[in-house]
């Protein structure tokens, strides 16, 4: 045998126990429930471009079905964690249409690419802040034929708000690894191919805030974890009262 290939052998079996605990994985599923039925949400008056966006638009800054929590982000943590971009980058798309940003909530991966494009006829200014610290892009969408790329360098919260239109918000969520997901619209979560181990499964909602919660992770096991989020408007740290005042989701 040359000694090339013996090295090699010698590598492999050496280190085989490592690479079979590597592949070890398991899986976390759950719901993100409301602690009450939610309440009724008033409409958007628009107060910009009435003619073409209308008088009022639906409020989706809080959407629920049978108290599952639609559009709730579910990530890990765990201590020691590395950010790592993806490779090859990949393409987030965030668009402007009737007088919305489409998606509203998504989440992606470090060193992703978000596009904006505008499919209205008329004019929007996304203003991008990270963390609610940095503004990272602030520009003027003319048409729909207008389009610009920008990398998300960095992990955390991106919020996306039109300073024209100020009812038009979107929130992206960069993570350094594979393991988040969205809440589907029964609130429902899945998180697949976890490496064994013990981490903290974070749930983050645009106006309900955050919970935690300590997950341990087991070889080919599924590991169940439910979320009850109280009815309360975190950016105003008070409960959303029955009937909902004006300003929740402006």
């Amino acid at each position: 045998m040359r000694p090339t290939l013996l090295l090699m052998f010698v590598f492999l079996l050496i280190n085989a126990d490592h690479v079979a605990a590597a592949e070890v994985t398991g899986t976390i599923s759950g719901k993100v429930l409301l602690d009450r039925d939610p309440p009724a949400l008033p409409e958007i008056v628009v107060d910009k471009s009435v003619d073409f966006c209308g008088e009022t638009l639906k409020d989706r800054v809080l959407v629920v079905e049978d108290r599952g929590i639609q559009g709730a982000v579910v990530s890990l943590e765990w201590e020691g964690a590395v950010a790592k971009p993806e490779k090859p980058a990949q393409l987030v798309e965030l668009q402007s249409r009737g007088c919305r940003f489409h998606p509203r909530i998504q989440a992606t991966r470090l060193g992703n690419y978000l596009t904006l494009q505008s499919g209205d006829e008329i004019i929007h200014n996304p203003h991008g802040w990270w963390n609610d610290k940095k503004t990272v892009f602030n520009i003027t969408l003319l048409n729909p034929n207008h389009s610009f790329k920008r990398k998300l360098k960095w992990t955390g919260i991106y919020r996306v708000e039109c300073d024209t239109h100020t009812w038009m918000k979107a929130y992206i969520l960069v993570f350094g690894h594979p393991y988040y997901t969205l809440t589907d619209a029964s609130g429902t979560f899945r998180l697949e191919n976890v490496p064994v181990g013990s981490y903290t499964l974070r749930v983050w909602h645009e106006i309900l805030g955050e919970q935690r919660a300590r997950v341990v992770v087991k070889p080919d096991e599924s590991v169940e974890q439910d979320f009850l989020l109280p009815l309360v408007d975190k950016r105003r740290k008070e409960l959303i009262p029955k009937t909902v005042s004006p300003w929740l989701g402006k």
